[in-house]
């Protein structure tokens, strides 16, 4: 009868671990969490996407599909993140990479996922996850080594090095700008004014002879137009004569538009796109694919300033205006109110005080100039 029983409980035993067997789910493939992952993709389920390409990856770590799809949710997700994160993700995918194909393909996506963040409007993080993956890869291709050339003369990018983003190309400003024989006065801007509204804005001026153009970004309400943040350009506007010297001639503003390639800051330099500035300035422009130059044609390139002086002008800022400004008014008589308001141009700028003396108040225009000097040009 024991035997009998112990026989029973053996086949209950096999029967129990049949139907275990049966009923277990089998473990999920490297295929498996991909296709999962590209499911929450496209629902836009970001964060299980996330959860399922990186078990995809643990399963296997070669296989470059999942980083691919991992970094294309990081994109999707466009949060301030996305080019950490895809640069973190891509860079782990590459050091697994142990052939010259598999290597070229995350180049490529390097490449492909600029040109997105580009359309989706993010030109700076297009710029900068190309020089992340230059120094992961080491592939020129990434950061284009592109020459820029002004009447056959090759202009000296050293440390501003010219970038490619989709097919633009993008340049430091005030080099090529001082090489075109133009002169630059950058700007930021305060509140100023009852109808004239400025909230971190960037103006540039730029002179070229007589004619000036304007291009600003940053957030103005003012009559009838707005910035609301982009970068915009207007039409190039005739100097008067006094003020094509050595004047100030606030803003060429006027049938704006918003320019079409936007400028990006990537490591503190801002990039404008080389055709559309040159082209502002009446010169033609050129690509030669097979040497990977922009050719810049002007009838006159000539700059009637040093270096020197060019630097000095056009970096001198409000800040420093200020300064001089407040150190020039006299020391005996009572500032009632006082600023120094006008845009850098030719390193001028004008300020005005209202000063008590005793019993009298007197209103005074200054100029403040680059050099360190400051005159009084209308007093009453």
């Amino acid at each position: 009868m024991k035997k009998k029983t112990t026989a029973i409980l053996l086949v209950c035993l096999l029967l129990l671990a049949c139907i275990a067997t049966s009923c277990a789910k089998p473990a999920m493939t490297y295929g498996d969490y991909l296709d999962l992952g590209n499911k929450y993709l496209l629902d836009a389920n970001y964060d299980q996407a996330i959860v399922a390409l990186n078990d995809a990856i643990k399963i296997d770590p070669k296989q470059a599909d999942a980083y691919f799809a991992l970094a294309d949710t990081y994109v999707a997700r466009e949060d301030d993140n996305a080019v950490r994160d895809v640069s973190d993700i891509l860079a782990q995918g590459y050091a697994q990479q142990n052939t010259d194909d598999g290597k070229t393909a995350f180049v490529q996506k390097y490449l492909s996922i600029a040109d997105a963040l580009k359309q989706k409007g993010h030109s700076d993080w297009a710029a900068q996850l190309l020089e992340n993956g230059y120094a992961i890869t080491g592939t020129e291709n990434l950061i284009a080594n592109i020459h820029v050339t002004v009447n056959g003369t090759t202009i000296d990018l050293s440390g501003g090095e010219p970038v490619m983003v989709g097919n633009h190309v993008y340049i430091p400003l005030r080099k090529v700008f001082n090489s075109l024989g133009a002169e630059v006065y950058w700007n930021s801007l305060p509140a100023m004014g009852d109808n004239l509204i400025y909230n971190d804005m960037s103006v540039i001026n730029v002179i070229k002879g007589n004619q000036l153009f304007t291009m600003a970004n940053g957030d103005l309400s003012a009559q009838d137009y707005y910035l609301d943040g982009q970068w915009r350009m207007s039409q190039p506007q005739t100097l008067p004569e006094a003020d094509s010297q050595d004047g100030v001639w606030p803003m060429a503003w006027g049938d704006e538009c918003i320019m079409s390639d936007q400028p990006f800051v990537t490591n503190d330099t801002t990039y404008f796109p080389v055709r559309l500035i040159a082209e502002a300035l009446g010169a033609s422009v050129d690509w030669d694919s097979g040497t990977q130059t922009v050719a810049i044609q002007i009838e006159d390139a000539t700059l009637h300033r040093s270096a020197e002086e060019m630097t000095q002008m056009e970096q001198f800022s409000g800040e420093d205006a200020d300064k001089l400004f407040y150190s020039a008014l006299p020391s005996g008589d009572e500032l009632v109110e006082g600023d120094v308001e006008t845009f850098n141009l030719k390193g001028k700028f004008y300020g005005y005080a209202t000063m008590k003396a005793g019993t009298f108040t007197v209103n005074k225009m200054y100029n403040v100039y680059w050099d360190g000097t400051v005159d009084v040009f209308n007093a009453n």
